[in-house]
């Protein structure tokens, strides 16, 4: 396997691709936490015929970024964030927020994750946001290591997601 790969901005035509990356990083990186149904929604052709229209739609809004990982002309990494967080606790505390880091398990270990999370951090420094949030699921303890060994603090509060409970580490610039 080759190390070469260009990262850049996300665009609506990658739509497809991550939408499809997106699903089978979540059936690797969560199939000791949801069954089989739940993967199989997420792929069914409504749902990512939906998520692919969600996702040109977010390409356009001003407080979404996006960047995508290439290798011999297949995406196998992006990465998504936001200037101010969706969830409400973090909002009202001007904080960015890091939705996704997905990579492709077969390209795993090569450092891109660390690269597309300095690109994370660069984007909001520039916009002069020097705090952000990265939630995961509790149970999803390969990322809270990653999360942790990127310097992230635990923080108290934490949510419900899709009937699991979801943890927030936090970070500052």
């Amino acid at each position: 396997m080759t190390n070469k790969h260009t990262i850049r901005r996300a665009t609506k035509e990658d739509a497809e691709q991550y939408i499809k990356l997106s699903n089978l990083v979540w059936r690797t990186a969560y199939k000791d936490i949801f069954n089989e149904t739940v993967f199989n929604k997420r792929e069914s052709k409504q749902i990512v015929s939906r998520s692919i229209e969600y996702f040109k739609k977010q390409i356009e809004d001003s407080n979404f970024f996006s960047y995508v990982v290439e290798s011999q002309g297949q995406i196998i990494g992006l990465m998504t964030g936001v200037y101010l967080s969706n969830i409400e606790f973090y909002k009202q505390k001007k904080f960015a927020e890091l939705q996704a880091i997905y990579i492709n398990p077969t390209h795993q270990h090569n450092g891109i994750g660390r690269e597309l999370f300095k690109i994370f951090k660069c984007e909001i420094e520039n916009k002069n946001i020097f705090h952000f949030v990265i939630g995961v699921l509790e149970e999803n303890y390969p990322a809270r290591q990653i999360y942790e060994k990127w310097g992230g603090i635990l923080d108290n509060f934490s949510c419900n997601f899709a009937n699991k409970k979801e943890i927030f580490y936090t970070y500052t610039l």
